[in-house]
């Protein structure tokens, strides 16, 4: 059974993404140009809420954020089709993939390192190594503008998919199977999703900005 719960939170413009540093008290959250002379990047939110330029380098248009297990910021780069690396001081390390990416979004790194990237462009979820090397897609049925990624515990991936016509999480199991649709009601244009300690997924969906929980049962 599926349960589901709703309340409504700030919006913040321009904001697409956001990511927790290791530290733990670290909010890194992705900008757009939304204002003219506006330069896209990445701002650093210490646990003041005091903001910082942390990286403005190779990302035209980014999106999705991930960090990996050495603290290393990954940017997907959405106008650019790549994914930027950064290390944990915010200097840039070049492009970590630029093959087989179709406007992406979502990030999210498995248990083992490997890197997967929402390609909104194709409807698909690309793979790659921990060293940058292209996997192939990883998954490629029942996506339709696919957004944000997450993995639970048993290593299961789960994916928005943010067209309006959709509006659905698929899930997928370790080894890529189509596991169907995980939660398809009260969701509109679905986003970025996470899951927390309990087990529990929440994606924003909408504006003004709502979050809709989903939580797991049996």
């Amino acid at each position: 059974m599926i349960r589901k719960l709703l309340f409504v939170v700030v919006v913040l413009t321009g904001v697409h993404l956001g990511a927790v540093g290791s530290a733990g008290d670290v909010l890194f959250v992705t900008n757009s140009a939304t204002d003219t002379g506006d330069t896209p990047n990445v701002t650093k939110f210490d646990a003041r809420g005091k903001p910082t330029i942390f990286a403005t380098v190779g990302i035209g248009n980014p999106t999705g954020l991930a960090f990996d297990a050495a603290g290393d910021l990954y940017v997907a780069n959405t106008a650019g089709n790549s994914v930027r690396k950064f290390s944990p001081p915010g200097v840039d390390l070049g492009n970590f993939a630029t093959t087989g990416l179709n406007f992406p979004q979502g990030l999210a790194f498995d248990g083992t390192g490997n890197l997967y990237v929402a390609n909104s462009g194709n409807d698909t979820v690309r793979k790659f190594s921990p060293t940058g090397i292209d996997l192939g897609n990883f998954a490629t049925t029942g996506l339709n503008s696919p957004d944000g990624l997450a993995f639970d515990s048993a290593g299961n991936l789960y994916v928005t998919n943010a067209d309006n016509t959709v509006n659905t999480i698929r899930k997928f199991s370790p080894a890529g199977v189509d596991l169907g649709n995980f939660a398809s009601t009260a969701l509109d244009l679905p986003t970025g999703l996470a899951f927390d300690a309990a087990a529990t997924c929440t994606c924003p969906i909408t504006k003004p900005l709502i979050f809709a929980s989903f939580q797991q049962r049996g």
